[in-house]
Parts: C-alpha cells; structure tokens; sequence
C-alpha cells in the first residue's frame, strides 16, 4: 500500500489544499484510467486514527472507563465511516449519475476513447466523501472538538462557528471532487447545503441556546 500517497492526501486536506488532492486524482486518472483510489491505504489510515481519536476522547471524558471508549470508538468507525458513509455515498453516486451527467459530455474525445467514463464511479463516490469526512468532520469535529472541549462546552458562538466551518468544508471538498469531472455539470449543487445547515446552526444556537458541543457529546456519551 503506498502508505506516502495517502498521508500527502491527508497533509493537504489538514492545509486546507484539497485542490492539491483533486490534482493528483487527475494524474491519476491519466496514468491508472480510473478516477477511485486502487489502494486502500487512505481508509486504513483514517480508520486507525478515528478508532485512536474516539477511544482516547472516550476515555478521557469517561473517567477513563475503557468500556466506554471502546463502544464509542466502535460506533463511530463502525456506524458513522461504515454505514453511514456506504449510504451516503450511494446517493451521491445516484444523485450525480441520475441529474448531473451532460449529455454533450458523449462527444469528447476522452468519452469517445473510453465510453464508460462519462459515469460516476462509486467508489470514486465514497473516495471523495472520505475525503471530505477526513478534512470537514474528522479533524474539526473530532479531533479539534474534543482537544477544546472544557472551552467549547462554554461558550456556545464558538462551538457553533466550528460546526459551521466543518460543515462548510465537508461540501467544498465535496463539490471539488465532482467539480473535476469533465462529464458532470451543475456541480455547483454541492455548494447548497452549507448556507442552509449554516443558517440551522446559527439559529439553532442563538435562539435555541443550544451548544453543538455538548449537545454531540451527550449524544455520543450518554
């Protein structure tokens, strides 16, 4: 597994570069003829470090009961990547596949070399949403999140503009990823979700009095 390659994905996603990412999958693309990924080492290493993350947050917010943490770190890798990331990536490569191809896309000289390209592969589907998992939700909510916990917990404008900002990441990186696509259009579609979650968060906290914060990790940790 080319170990280097998944953690250079992982470094721009941090740097907030996905461009970066979305680059190499075009060379990609050109040297192997497949926009997915051919190795796993990207969801290995995600896996590890949700399982490490998860556990060590478990564990720390628990009073340190290993029980605890293990469950939470299961849920999450198992529910939130696994399932949750089957189902929606599923849709998305329904989604896409149902409205978004262009049906002039036929006459390029990339679709008239290679007829089924001009079709969104799924596991490209679930490639581009790991990767907006990793960058929009993983390192914001999970690991940002639960290092800033005690400061979070009170104060509810700030738990609420890292929400926001995870979210809006999540669907930029989305959007980048079905963006590259020479057979797709209306990409811009992706972009919709993050005024509405957006304006749900804002409003959810000022008028709600909610804490995003503490209303995750009463979810998570009952």
């Amino acid at each position: 597994m080319d170990w280097e390659y998944a953690l250079y994905q992982m470094a721009c996603l941090a740097a907030f570069a996905p461009g970066k990412v979305y680059r190499t999958t075009r060379y990609h693309r050109q040297t192997k003829k497949q926009w997915s990924r051919d190795d796993p080492a990207f969801l290995v290493v995600f896996v590890l470090a949700l399982f490490s993350a998860c556990s060590l947050i478990g564990l720390v917010y628990s009073g340190w009961s290993l029980g605890i943490a293990l469950r939470l770190a299961l849920s999450v890798v198992l529910l939130w990547l696994g399932v949750g990331s089957v189902l929606l990536s599923t849709f998305m490569f329904l989604f896409a596949n149902r409205f978004l191809i262009d049906p002039t896309a036929m006459y390029s000289l990339d679709s008239w070399t290679d007829p089924e390209c001009a079709r969104v592969e799924w596991l490209y589907a679930f490639d581009v949403h790991c990767n907006a998992l990793f960058g929009g939700v993983f390192l914001p909510l999970v690991v940002v999140q639960g290092a800033l916990y005690a400061f979070l917990i009170r104060n509810r404008l700030s738990s609420c503009m890292l929400h926001v900002w995870g979210l809006t990441y999540y669907w930029y990186i989305t959007w980048l990823g079905y963006d590259i696509l020479p057979f797709l259009r209306r990409t811009q579609v992706f972009l919709l979700p993050i005024p509405l979650l957006s304006m749900v968060a804002l409003v959810a906290t000022a008028f709600g009095r909610i804490n995003l914060t503490e209303w995750t990790w009463n979810w998570l940790l009952p």
